[in-house]
């Protein structure tokens, strides 16, 4: 306990062991009714600028700028812009059928 403080990195990694181990400590013995499991996702669920760009195969930036030239639709929330995966299809396609 005297070298608290000295590593940030070993720190980190030492409250991370002590995170889990709380966690399965409480959650070992289980609990008398089941979780409910997630719903499934949908199709129109938002993505940011980076996943639409990872989906793309394109940069952050190239869908940025596909939402400044309107070519991409998109919706800013909190700063942010968001699109749907819908939307990122069509873009793919459109982008497909000018490609060929």
């Amino acid at each position: 306990m005297e070298n608290r403080g000295t590593d940030a990195e070993v720190d980190a990694v030492l409250v991370a062991l002590r995170l889990a181990a709380l966690t399965w400590r409480t959650s070992a013995t289980g609990t008398p009714v089941a979780a409910k499991p997630e719903p499934a996702t949908d199709l129109n669920q938002w993505l940011s600028t980076t996943q639409a760009a990872d989906i793309l195969y394109i940069t952050d930036r190239a869908v940025r700028l596909a939402i400044a030239d309107k070519r991409l639709p998109a919706t800013q929330v909190n700063g942010r812009w968001r699109i749907t995966r819908e939307d990122v299809k069509h873009f793919a396609a459109a982008k497909a059928a000018q490609a060929a």
